[in-house]
């Protein structure tokens, strides 16, 4: 599943004026606090922990900023579907920030 989705994207690689894509960026690495670059990485480590089905749609939707419908069509899943497993990522995620914000 996680292939197929790689090579959806390879196929169908959107072009972005590079003006765009520098007012989408995060600030520099030396713009950002201590903190902030922390919370980045908690990030990344909580998607990289989440299960394969639902790390697949939450990179699907956030990073690479597709519709619910293209997900369904890339993972060969219903659109209810994506939608219970993102909603089930994301709250995995918030909890395990709020366990890392605890500690």
């Amino acid at each position: 599943m996680i292939n197929e989705s790689l090579s959806f994207l390879r196929q169908n690689r959107r072009v972005i004026p590079l003006e765009e894509l520098q007012a989408q960026q995060v600030p520099p690495a030396g713009d950002l606090t201590d903190a902030h670059k922390n919370e980045y990485i908690d990030l990344y480590a909580a998607i990289d922990k989440l299960p394969p089905d639902m790390k697949t749609i939450v990179i699907l939707r956030f990073f690479e900023d597709l519709k619910y419908e293209e997900i369904a069509e890339i993972t060969s899943t219903n659109l209810n579907t994506v939608k219970s497993r993102l909603h089930r990522a994301i709250r995995h995620l918030k909890l395990d920030m709020e366990v890392l914000e605890d500690d």
